[in-house]
C-alpha cells in the first residue's frame, strides 16, 4: 500500500519513471498491435 496520496511518488523522479515504465508498456504494446495488423493485411491479400 503507497503511505502517500499522490501514488508512491515522494519525489519528482518518481513520477518522470513511471511515466518512462507506462510510455515502455504502451509502445510495446502499439508494436504488437501493428504485427498482428500487418499479418491479419498479408493474409487477406
Amino acid at each position: 500500500m503507497d503511505d502517500f496520496p499522490d501514488g508512491g511518488t515522494e519525489y519528482p523522479i518518481a513520477r518522470v519513471w513511471q511515466g518512462a515504465r507506462i510510455q515502455t508498456i504502451y509502445g510495446g504494446a502499439n508494436e504488437i498491435m501493428k504485427e498482428i495488423i500487418g499479418r491479419e493485411l498479408a493474409a487477406d491479400g
